[in-house]
């Protein structure tokens, strides 16, 4: 059995019986080795190192449960895959580093950021940004840097200047600081031919921005593990091929000594851009900010069903206040529970499942990275051909597959409505008591 995460790939603890060599637990992505026919019980972490949420187990492609606790017997090999949903959006990405020309040579160019040398205490650059409309709770910073060898930091510290069009950011300009994390390898870039650990990645963040106008600086600081000069840096990647040219400049902000006297124009001969690269690219360090969604949680109870409610997939529909529609498939845990991920606004919330009728909820309004609780929904079970209402048409269904089970040539899983693997009298029953109801459109 293999056992691998999505969004994030790796990382993911997942609780797993001992196999036949006596390991159990593991760290996404990882494989398992069980005899034929042994029932198998996985628990998926709810939470991701990146912060994001558990969603459903996959099985060989396929979508299966929306419980952490996966229960299956293994007939055969299979992939088990953890899912996670993204609990951020991007909010600002300066696009890959890319090669740039120095000294006439084709090179990564990093710039040196940290206390370089008694002569550079504070050697930063100052990257512009901009957050939109209504602000953005900043959860996950990922920066572009390369190790300096002997100049290993403790920590990765960050420092977030108001800006003002284009003008350096001085003594006073400061709106936030603080660190990112532990000065460490990165892991590889897949926009980056080669890979290379140069991808940093700072989650579960909490940097409220208002809307407007930013310079981002991040350096080492501190003496890590196999600093062997008493200083330390970092190489922040440049090339980056995605900043609007309203924020690029022909140089970049960049300090020796801060405050007095502070950042500085920078722009040595020595840096050329690559045949057909804009030359304003030279100075754009890589980095991609990443804001905290809004979240609706609630609980959808599956009328009249004795199965498992988290292999039912539940289609949902999300309308925004001011346009934009799209749909979903989600899957609850074992008690219905859910969860959701959304922009912030208004929001009608609609939920359908395949033998339910459609229920509707309005007015549902979320602020910046706000949590919304008890938007419950109850089913109504009988819409054996999905036309949301139930009526004749789904007795005939019904009785078309009655006394069937799986596998025999009339089985229509949509007619077990009560989930108990056969269309019987107590399915009947069901349709009779819900006869004549209608879905929210």
């Amino acid at each position: 059995m293999i056992i691998l995460g999505d969004n994030p790939y790796e990382g993911v603890s997942v609780s797993a019986p001992a196999d036949l060599v006596g390991t159990g637990n593991g760290v996404t992505p990882f494989v398992r080795v069980y005899p034929a026919g042994t029932p198998v019980t996985l628990n998926a972490a709810t939470l991701a190192p990146d912060g994001n949420e558990f969603e459903n187990w996959r099985i060989d492609g396929v979508d299966y449960s929306g419980d952490p606790e996966l229960q299956i017997t293994l007939d055969d090999s299979h992939i088990a895959t953890a899912v996670y949903e993204s609990t951020k959006t991007p909010v600002w990405d300066t696009g890959a580093p890319k090669t740039v020309i120095v000294n006439n040579q084709e090179v990564y160019l990093g710039y040196v950021s940290g206390k370089d040398a008694t002569t550079l205490p504070q050697r930063w650059s100052a990257i512009p940004f901009r957050i939109p409309t209504g602000g953005a709770l900043i959860s996950q910073v990922d920066a572009n840097w390369f190790v300096v060898d002997g100049y290993q930091g403790a920590d990765v510290r960050y420092i977030i200047w108001r800006r003002t069009g284009l003008n350096r950011p001085v003594d006073g300009d400061q709106v936030a600081q603080g660190v990112l994390g532990a000065y460490s390898a990165g892991t590889d870039d897949p926009r980056i031919p080669g890979g290379e650990d140069w991808l940093h990645r700072y989650s579960n963040l909490s940097i409220l921005l208002p809307e407007g106008d930013y310079y981002l600086t991040i350096y080492s600081d501190g003496i890590g593990a196999g600093n062997t000069t008493g200083f330390n840096a970092l190489a922040w990647l440049t090339g980056a091929d995605l900043q609007p040219s309203e924020v690029e400049q022909d140089f970049m902000w960049r300090s020796r000594y801060f405050p007095n006297p502070g950042f500085e124009v920078y722009a040595p001969n020595s840096i050329q851009p690559k045949a057909g690269q804009d030359p304003k690219d030279r100075w754009n360090c890589a980095f991609v900010l990443y804001g905290k969604l809004a979240v609706i949680r609630g609980n959808v109870a599956l009328g009249d069903y004795d199965g498992d409610p988290s292999l039912v997939p539940v289609s949902v529909r999300l309308r925004k206040e001011g346009g934009g529609e799209e749909t979903r498939t989600v899957f609850t845990d074992r008690n219905g529970n859910y969860s959701l991920w959304v922009e912030p606004g208004t929001y009608e919330v609609s939920f359908k499942a395949s033998h339910w009728l459609r229920v509707n909820l309005t007015g549902v309004t979320l602020g910046l990275a706000e949590e919304v609780t008890g938007q419950d929904v109850s089913l109504t079970n009988g819409d054996i051909d999905g036309d949301n209402e139930v009526t004749l048409f789904d007795f005939g269904a019904l009785v078309a597959a009655f006394g069937s089970m799986p596998g025999d040539s009339n089985w229509n899983p949509d007619a077990d409505l009560d989930g108990d693997l056969e269309v019987t009298l107590f399915d009947f029953g069901i349709l009779v008591r819900n006869f004549g109801a209608m879905g929210d459109e």
